[in-house]
């Protein structure tokens, strides 16, 4: 029997499955966008659905702008950190010390100032070169902050659907939600969905951009996200059970 040995030079696999493409959840977005305004044209789910589209975008372009380097902050940093340097060469240069005309006083005077001054010196150096860090930090809270709001805004269009107030609208052409109870769920389907989709958004800047702040707003988002998703499938549970044992009751012989 024969056993076939592998290839030297194996086909490497792609890496299009192992990040995640802010094309990709656009695409899906839309089509989402495009499902709830097909089954509910009039209702505000639709309007979100929009919302979070255009947010999907700027994300896809915030998210972008933290992965690159920003070259005019650093250009900054450089031209500032050697003038800095290069004040502080001249001034060691040119100073002039006779520690033997100097008492001890004088001279631990002198070395608390020096090792002061460097340690400003030092301070502002790092804070210079950590501004590109920042700049992209308050971009990225800002913009999971939207989305943070948003999923919010999602879970309080389900939280006003209730089964018991279906059907009160005769004229169904008018109705901006679900009509019936089979409508109700794919209207809370459709808002799992996108509170589904608002964690996938914000999880691009958790991969473009390794900032600790950010991973834990991310994280936090996608954990609120799941939280709201959770309750909402809760509920769809009770009102299949509840149609389930409606249907039941009306099958039973007298």
């Amino acid at each position: 029997m024969t056993t076939s040995v592998p290839s030297p030079h194996p086909q490497r696999r792609s890496l299009a499955y192992r990040s995640l493409d802010a094309k990709r959840i656009i695409e899906g977005i839309v089509a989402l966008r495009g499902r709830i305004q097909e089954t509910f044209p009039r209702a505000g789910l639709s309007r979100i659905a929009g919302e979070i589209e255009l947010v999907a975008l700027e994300s896809a372009e915030r998210a972008a702008y933290c992965a690159e380097p920003q070259w005019h902050v650093r250009a900054v940093a450089i031209l500032l950190t050697v003038i800095g340097l290069t004040g502080v060469f001249i001034f060691v240069t040119n100073v002039n010390i006779n520690l033997s005309a100097m008492t001890a006083s004088q001279i631990l005077q002198d070395t608390y100032n020096i090792l002061n001054d460097t340690i400003l010196f030092s301070i502002g150096i790092l804070f210079l070169w950590s501004c590109e860090g920042r700049i992209k930090r308050s971009r990225a809270l800002k913009a999971l902050h939207e989305l943070r709001s948003l999923a919010h805004i999602v879970d309080m269009h389900q939280l006003t659907k209730d089964p018991d107030n279906l059907g009160r609208n005769e004229d169904t052409n008018l109705a901006k939600g679900p009509v019936n109870r089979r409508e109700l769920v794919r209207y809370l389907m459709f808002c799992s969905d996108l509170l589904g989709t608002l964690g996938k958004i914000s999880a691009l800047y958790a991969q473009e951009f390794q900032d600790g702040t950010v991973l834990n707003a991310v994280t936090e988002i996608e954990g609120l996200s799941t939280s709201l998703s959770q309750k909402i499938w809760q509920k769809i549970s009770m009102i299949e059970a509840g149609e389930l044992r409606s249907n039941t009751t009306r099958t039973l012989p007298a």
